[in-house]
């Protein structure tokens, strides 16, 4: 059975993920008004990940369709779900994709997305 914290927990990580708002533990640990190594710590056991790498993960799923269904520029893109420089979007990208989202963009237009990397 699912403890009734872990809705809470997953909700607020889920609204700063729509509000694009932080990705910061210890500001979503003051919103659950624990500290924040309690809050990592009891976030991760409950969901399973850490809470900034769900954060992370949640916001680069629709980044992702997004370069092959929009023409949002590459800073438009970073900004609508939540990263505050394009530069920082670029890296986090690159880390979860193995390409930075250009290249990943000009890959799927030429391949139609065949043998891409998915989020594991």
């Amino acid at each position: 059975m699912l403890s009734p914290t872990v809705p809470f927990l997953v909700t607020v990580v889920a609204g700063s993920i729509r509000n694009a708002s932080t990705s910061e533990a210890h500001v979503l640990a003051r919103e659950v008004a624990m500290s924040r190594s309690a809050f990592v710590e009891r976030f991760t056991t409950l969901v399973g990940t850490p809470p900034i790498r769900y954060l992370t993960i949640w916001r680069l799923q629709p980044a992702r369709m997004h370069l092959t269904e929009t023409r949002q520029t590459i800073a438009q893109l970073a900004h609508s779900v939540g990263y505050e420089s394009e530069e920082a979007f670029n890296r986090a990208f690159k880390r979860e994709f193995g390409m930075p989202p250009a290249r990943w963009r000009d890959t799927c237009a030429r391949t139609g997305g065949e043998a891409l990397p998915t989020v594991p």
